[in-house]
């Protein structure tokens, strides 16, 4: 999702495993709805958004992981073992 720049409110319950994360540009969005937690994805890439914390996102092995540019960011949590690039 990407310059989605109003968006505030964005649930996915029942998502385990994505092959990429991209959420760029959205300034609303202060939280993740990941209620049961991503697991698995290749990328991951959170870049000029709003968010507080990275609640949701509880990937172990990842290849790409890039978080850049979130001013509100507080607490990031991820128990990753292995990232490959």
């Amino acid at each position: 999702m990407e310059e989605l720049t109003i968006m505030s409110s964005l649930s996915f319950p029942s998502l385990v495993q994505a092959n990429q994360i991209r959420f760029i540009s959205l300034p609303a969005r202060q939280t993740l709805d990941f209620t049961a937690g991503i697991s698995k994805a290749n990328q991951v890439y959170i870049s000029n958004t709003g968010l507080t914390d990275l609640a949701g996102i509880a990937l172990e092995v990842v290849q790409d992981v890039d978080v850049n540019n979130n001013p509100y960011l507080k607490t990031v949590n991820m128990p990753l073992t292995n990232i490959t690039s």
